[in-house]
Parts: structure tokens; sequence; C-alpha cells
């Protein structure tokens, strides 16, 4: 893949410079942006106590399902199914996905939402609330509403079974693992797939930035880099059928107009991610340290599986002059899975919770048997506790 583009060295330096500033002012690219609290993202998952659960992820282009078992303090993924899904138009369409996706023998369901969501504390942990619709799919009939409370309503009204649901956004799933891996005041999540965003930690927040919102020249930046935008962009001009990075790849390796087209919508798509990185590397780094190093944590299929992509993105770097090593691309095998798992609150936390109770019942029964005229051997029992 050729590292020519469509634009020159100038315009992307001030390109960079303009995401940095837009970052510096703490401006929002939309209202869809959120924060959370570190604090609150720390919290475990009640499905860290049970031997075994389901996970699901729900993206824009594909689905991935798993049933995740736990050994020791290890979570292990077993019967992983992944697969392209269709774009879903109606309520309906959502309802069959759902009951598609959900093994009927789990009573305990997570999943990654790809979708604008802002994460609400519940009684037992955490759901999401979808703040805006999706740019691919239609979900304007769960705006404002809890989407796990609404996933266990469709499950129980179409099966008569009641599974408890949580949903988590893919973005912050990524920033749960990285604090779990600790240092991420140098670290940025990212997705870049079929959409693409950011996010980063700060003075104990971490920001979901929703950037795709951001303009160049006016166009949103997710239809100029994502996946999506590219996919169809082929399909319709060439009447193909490009569902997910295999198609693509297939269709890099011909000699045809179509994958001439590709090709050009790939460049741009790596220059203009490359602009975004270098804006944020130049934000995070307020001291100007030439050997600053940025952590990017990064999901996605356009990223890792599209061939050629990650290296074309890391010449626009070059060619901006940065040094490429102070850029480490990372990511975690089966992380939108494992992620989302850590989304609820642990039934561990809760029996801590009923220990502590238990504690001061204890302490206020002793209490009270030291202060009465209790029979001896009846405080002698208390003490011996």
């Amino acid at each position: 893949m050729s590292i020519k583009s469509e634009f020159n060295f100038h315009y992307l330096q001030n390109l960079a410079h303009d995401f940095e500033a837009k970052l510096a002012l703490q401006v929002p690219f939309t209202k869809a942006q959120t924060t959370n609290q570190i604090s609150d993202l720390k919290q475990d998952s009640f499905v860290s106590s049970l031997k075994s659960f389901q996970v699901a992820y729900i993206g824009a282009s594909h689905i991935e399902s798993a049933k995740i078992k736990q050994i020791g303090n290890q979570r292990k993924i077993q019967s992983f199914k992944r697969k392209p899904h269709t774009q879903i138009q109606t309520k309906q369409d959502f309802e069959n996905l759902v009951l598609q996706i959900w093994d009927q023998k789990s009573k305990h369901l997570v999943i990654n939402l790809a979708a604008p969501l802002q994460l609400v504390k519940t009684s037992n942990g955490y759901d999401s609330r979808l703040i805006k619709n999706h740019r691919f799919h239609n979900f304007s009939y769960l705006k404002g509403k809890l989407v796990g409370h609404e996933i266990s309503k469709i499950i129980k009204e179409k099966t008569g079974r009641k599974v408890e649901v949580s949903v988590i956004n893919n973005l912050v799933s990524l920033a749960k693992l990285e604090i779990v891996k600790g240092d991420i005041d140098n670290t940025v999540t990212a997705v870049v797939a079929t959409g693409v965003n950011f996010g980063y930690f700060e003075n104990g927040e971490f920001i979901n930035l929703e950037s795709g919102k951001w303009l160049i020249e006016n166009k949103e930046t997710s239809e100029l880099i994502g996946e999506g935008s590219i996919y169809k962009q082929l399909n319709s001009q060439f009447k193909l059928e490009i569902l997910d990075y295999k198609d693509l790849n297939n269709l890099l390796k011909t000699n045809t107009k179509a994958s001439q087209l590709a090709h050009k919508l790939l460049r741009r798509s790596a220059t203009l991610l490359s602009v975004k990185l270098a804006g944020i590397y130049n934000f995070k780094n307020k001291d100007s340290d030439p050997n600053y190093k940025l952590k990017i944590s990064v999901e996605g299929s356009l990223f890792w599986q599209v061939n050629g992509y990650k290296e074309l993105v890391e010449k626009v770097l070059y060619v901006l002059g940065y040094d490429l090593g102070n850029f480490k691309f990372s990511r975690i095998n089966y992380s939108f899975l494992l992620g989302a798992s850590s989304g609820l609150q642990t039934r561990k936390v809760f029996q801590n919770r009923l220990t502590l109770i238990q504690e001061k019942v204890y302490f206020l029964i002793k209490s009270f048997f030291y202060h009465s005229q209790a029979p001896p051997n009846l405080c002698l029992f208390f003490n011996n506790i």
C-alpha cells in the first residue's frame, strides 16, 4: 500500500493542531461525549464470582459471543463465535438479534454494545443508557432507556425466562481493561473498525470523546475513516457485497477499479487516523518531551486485520515527524468480551458487605452482653467467636 495521499504535509499538520486545540479547550465534539470517574470503573463484575456466564459484543457490522469460565483468578473464553450481522432497522430486528445471541442456558448475560452510551450505576451494578441513535442501525426505540433492562424485558416477554443483563460501551470496556493493567495516565483507548473513536484518562476521569463527529471540510471523520463507510462506498459503486475485513483483503489483491478505489479510501482513512493520533499525542505530551511515549490500546478489524493498514498509519506518523518508538500500539485478545465482563458489580463485593454487616451485628451483641448482666458462660462464648 503506497504512502501517496490526497492531502499535503502542511494541511495534515494543521489538522493535527486543530484536533489538539479542540482537546485542550475541552470542547465536546458531540453531546454524546461522556465522562466516567475512574473510581467507578474500577468496580468489578458480579459475574466474577460465577463459575460461568455469557458475554456478547454487538458491533456495527458483526457480533461476537462466548461463554466465559472462571478458573481461579482467570477467565477463559469458551464456545467463541463471530459472524457478520445485517442492519438493524426495526425494533423487531433488534429483538430477533437479542434472541439469536442469548444462550438459553445462561441466566447472566453481559453485552458490549458499540453505540453512544452513558454508563449508569444500578442496584445490581451497571447498565447503560442510550444517548443518541446509532450511525448504522436504528436504535431510536431505546433512546434514553437502560439498554440492559430493555433486553431483560425482551427475553422475559418472548421466553418467560428471567435473565440478568448488563450493557457497557465498547470504549469503556477497553478502559476497564487498561485500569486493571495500571499506569493509565499515558494511555489512550481507540476503536478503529466500522466506526472510529478515542478515549483517554485525565484527572481521575475517563473521557469517551465520540470524536468521530470531528469535522474535516464539513464531513464527519467517522465517515472518512471508518470501515463501514468504505464498505458502503465500494458496495454502492461496484455492486459488491463486502461485509468484513476478509472480503476487503480479497478485493485488495485484485487488479480492478474497485481495488484501486479501495486502496485510495484506505490511504485516506489511515492518513486521517494518523492526524488524530498526532493531535492526541501532542495534547497528552503537555511538556513537549521528545521522549514522551503514548500507549494506545486499539481494538478493531480495520486497524489490525486489513492488510497493510497499521503499517500505513505508522508511515504517515513518521512523515509528520514523529518517532515511531513513541507510539506503542497494543491489543488484548477478546478485549471486547473480557472488558464487558467486568461491567457489573461483583457478588464478592456483596458478600464482603454482608460480612461487614455480620461483624457489626456481632459487635453490637457482644457489647450488649458485656454491658449487661448476661451469664458469664455466654459472655465467654461471644469472646471466643
